[in-house]
């Protein structure tokens, strides 16, 4: 019984900071903004693998963040910005890829799938055409 309600509380509590930031950036963005400043939330659905591996099948996961455009010329930005909730990896390892990583697993049934967490920071020069279609680059 303790243990459900510490739960609750923890799911509550998350929730409460998730929409907080939202709100923030509701609130803010606007003041963030300015002709040489743009802020926003980015958000999409991003399909990996990890190189080196027999298994061939991408890890499907949402991410999630906020970004800048800095504005540098007339049409030339440097976009940056961070993706806050992110994971990638692959799905479905074979049992070579279990044993060559050192996992200890159960029993050959079921699928394993290797997923990495971390924050993604991209930097990227943007080209802005007069019809709103861009073109970005950078490491």
């Amino acid at each position: 019984m303790v243990r459900k309600t510490l739960l609750n509380l923890l799911f509550l509590f998350s929730v409460q900071a998730v929409s907080s930031q939202v709100l923030i950036t509701l609130l803010l963005g606007d003041k963030l903004n300015s002709p040489n400043i743009e802020f926003g939330l980015e958000g999409g659905y991003n399909f990996s693998d990890i190189s080196g591996l027999d298994s061939s099948n991408r890890l499907g996961t949402f991410n999630l963040g906020f970004y800048f455009n800095f504005k540098m010329q007339e049409q030339l930005y440097l976009y940056t910005g961070v993706l806050v909730k992110s994971n990638l990896g692959t799905a479905d390892l074979s049992l070579a890829d279990l044993e060559a990583s050192g996992v200890n697993f159960i029993s050959h049934d079921g699928t394993y799938t290797q997923r990495i967490n971390y924050f993604i920071v991209p930097a990227y020069a943007k080209y802005v055409f007069n019809n709103n279609i861009y073109v970005e680059a950078g490491p």
